[in-house]
């Protein structure tokens, strides 16, 4: 499995920095967020008023057990880390404040105008909620099976760089 990134997707693969606020890369990159937040409005909400989370990822991962035996459909809305896939597949971490899980959207659950949405125009810091049921990947990986998700919000500046070996 990939190393998961807190990068934005829409920085050069070769590993280079995000741009510098002010420069016009960074400018480019703000645009192209709005353009996705436009094409976005065409088919959602941008804003919805209000979304029914039924478990927090905390409560997903202690009640694991009996919501997967019951087959139990969870809905959990969160922040999308990184995002990686291979084609027909995408695994993205959505994090809220109590951790994060794995969603797992697939083409053929989600059709392929929802699966584009999800692959071209929701970035790394948006806000969704998911909705499936649970599994564990081939790596041990918790992870919700997406048969829905909701747009919840567009993250038009792309998240801060990780701060790494940070002492107090």
């Amino acid at each position: 499995e990939e190393a998961l990134s807190d990068r934005d997707e829409t920085k050069p693969a070769d590993g280079a920095e995000q741009p510098a606020e002010g420069t016009a890369a960074y400018h480019h990159l703000i645009e192209g967020r709005l353009e996705k937040m436009r094409e976005l409005g065409r088919s959602v909400e941008l804003y919805p008023y209000a979304y029914e989370r039924t478990h927090t990822s905390a409560q997903v991962r202690e009640q694991e057990a009996a919501l997967t035996e019951a087959g139990a459909v969870v809905r959990v809305p969160g922040r999308i880390m990184t995002k990686r896939g291979t084609g027909k597949t995408i695994f993205a971490p959505v994090q809220d404040e109590w951790g994060r899980i794995q969603a797992y959207f697939k083409l053929d659950v989600l059709g392929e105008e929802r699966f584009q949405r999800i692959l071209k125009l929701i970035d790394i810091g948006d806000w969704i909620g998911v909705e499936g049921t649970l599994f564990r990947t081939r790596t041990g990986e918790l992870t919700i099976q997406v048969t829905d998700f909701t747009f919840l919000a567009k993250a038009v500046r792309p998240l801060p760089e990780k701060y790494h070996d940070l002492s107090l």
